[in-house]
């Protein structure tokens, strides 16, 4: 017997047993008969099991998965094979577990918890027109509607669609705090896109590796959420990284862009029904998580460009968080024209600088800071030794960045360059959204992500500045010098920056009647990509960070 006859041989003994299972006992309790019609391609079963249960099927009829031809099989399918099994064999699966075959029937015991699933085998060959149907007595499980309804005696119940930014329950949990999440239903990641469990597709992950779907939560404040996003699927237990409301969504990564439906019930117990009290206090943990994540997001970038971290004032940070919520419009009796700047009292250095961005997310407001041109040029500001950060969601969301001189002592580079020297997965594109614009009006959006050289003894003049790819090819770009006695200039190219594309930029300043060159590589991954790698709040390398109101 050839090697290739006996390989076939044992493909075809595997998908006629299928994957290993446990068996189990034959379960007790009635039993359930469904019809399970070809053209359905899918039944929910409405039964729902817990991990461990024994479960029974036994099948009957006949049908084809394409009418007219092949003629028709039984639960088994054709001998036709699609993967390992046979083209129409019934096949289930139970929440997040494996895909199982059923055939004309076998017991077995449940590998996780959640509903039950059929569907027949079609692989990539799919096919619409199926006729036919099978008889399908089920014994085992319970049907879902009983389980929600036992859990909810226990807990609170909340629908999550799978379309929006998130859904906020009115429940407030306190950092430590054990929570227990259980979640049933089904819903769709995009248009016409398979039905999905809690525990999402598990054959397609996003770029942290979870599952594309699987179902989510974080803790924050009314408006929005903050922090860490951690994994629910169809049944978990979390301790919450940090108190406020509880918020769920589908994990969705890079694709963001589709268009979601269905939703999911999840009953949650362990949190409380929030209070103004509570919802105030949520609030209140939720602004100083990302003001502390902002904060870590600047000492980042600086450390990029071997520059000391800021250290935090008290003064700055009440200053910042004052600016924050009446730009929210959350504080109206403020002076209609007031500056962060007037805000500051008993800070004892020089007020550089106030900044703001309309997002809540420290991270992404302070990414989208340094993807400017002043911005940058203020952040990367030699002379920026102390910094207060303020976040507010109101009327509008706002993060806002202020800065001022304090003395300085340490040792500071000659000069600095970001992107940093031979760094790799810098996002190339720049939405270019600055007012008032810089670069020329005629130069249409988006352009490429800012470059940039920092020399902390000033730069007097800018004599020449390129940008080039791979191939010496020269980068149209807009020369964006510093103000007077300013410490960075940037280039700006005027068109989005190639993926998977090393660029070397050279720039030659003077400072201090000196000439100053510096050349440096970088290449660009994903346009949505982050720069950096996120912060961590449990990191001991962290700068203390004071928040004061």
């Amino acid at each position: 017997m050839s090697a290739a006859t006996l390989f076939a041989l044992m493909l075809s003994l595997v998908g006629a047993r299928g994957p290993v299972m446990s068996v189990g006992a034959e379960p007790a309790g009635p039993a359930v008969t469904l019809i399970f019609p070809a053209k359905s391609q899918r039944l929910e079963t409405g039964l729902w099991l817990a991990r461990g249960e024994s479960l029974s099927f036994a099948v009957e009829g006949e049908w084809t998965m394409w009418a007219g031809h092949f003629g028709r099989s039984n639960a088994i399918g054709h001998r036709y094979r699609v993967g390992l099994y046979g083209w129409g064999c019934l096949m289930a699966r139970i929440g997040g577990g494996g895909e199982f075959s059923v055939g004309t029937g076998r017991t077995l015991t449940a590998d996780a918890s959640g509903a039950l699933v059929l569907y027949p085998n079609l692989g990539a060959v799919g096919m619409t027109e199926g006729d036919g149907e099978l008889k399908v007595t089920i014994r085992g499980g319970r049907p879902e509607g009983q389980v929600i309804a036992e859990l909810a005696a226990k807990g609170a119940q909340v629908q999550v669609p799978a379309a929006g930014d998130g859904t906020i329950a009115d429940l407030y949990v306190e950092a430590g705090q054990e929570v227990r999440f259980d979640a049933f239903g089904q819903w769709r990641m995009y248009a016409d896109g398979q039905l999905l469990g809690p525990d999402g597709d598990l054959r397609r992950r996003i770029a942290d590796g979870v599952a594309w779907g699987r179902l989510m939560v974080r803790f924050g404040g009314p408006g929005f959420g903050v922090g860490e996003w951690q994994q629910v699927g169809g049944q978990r237990v979390v301790r919450a990284k940090q108190s406020g409301l509880v918020q769920f969504r589908p994990a969705v990564g890079q694709y963001e862009g589709h268009e979601r439906s269905g939703a999911l019930t999840v009953v949650v117990r362990g949190a409380q029904p929030a209070t103004p009290e509570l919802r105030r206090r949520a609030e209140v943990a939720a602004q100083d998580y990302e003001r502390q994540m902002a904060y870590l997001r600047l000492c980042q970038y600086r450390r990029a460009l071997m520059l000391p971290a800021p250290a935090t004032s008290p003064e700055l940070m009440r200053a910042a968080q004052a600016q924050a919520e009446y730009l929210a419009g959350l504080a109206p009796t403020a002076p209609a024209a007031q500056a962060a700047r007037e805000r500051v009292a008993g800070f004892g250095g020089q007020f550089l600088s106030e900044a703001s961005h309309g997002y809540t997310d420290g991270v992404r407001a302070v990414d989208g800071l340094w993807q400017t041109v002043r911005q940058r040029m203020a952040l990367a500001d030699p002379r920026a030794t102390a910094v207060g950060v303020g976040v507010a969601s109101g009327q509008t969301p706002v993060c806002v960045v202020v800065t001022g001189a304090l003395p300085n002592k340490s040792r500071l580079p000659d000069a600095a360059v970001y992107p940093a020297d031979n760094a790799a997965g810098v996002p190339g594109t720049w939405n270019g959204l600055e007012e008032p614009a810089l670069v020329p009006a005629d130069q249409p959006r988006p352009y490429g992500c800012p470059v940039s050289l920092t020399v902390p003894t000033g730069i007097d003049l800018v004599a020449a500045a390129t940008l080039v790819d791979r191939l010496k090819q020269p980068v149209a770009c807009s020369l964006q010098g510093p103000p007077k006695g300013g410490a960075t200039a940037v280039l700006v190219p005027l068109a989005p920056l190639k993926e998977h594309e090393t660029y070397t930029a050279t720039m030659t300043v003077v400072s201090g009647g000196k000439n100053k060159v510096a050349t440096w590589r970088f290449t660009c991954g994903l346009p949505d990509g982050e720069p950096i790698a996120r912060p961590r709040l449990d990191d001991p390398a962290n700068p203390k960070c004071g928040l004061e109101r």
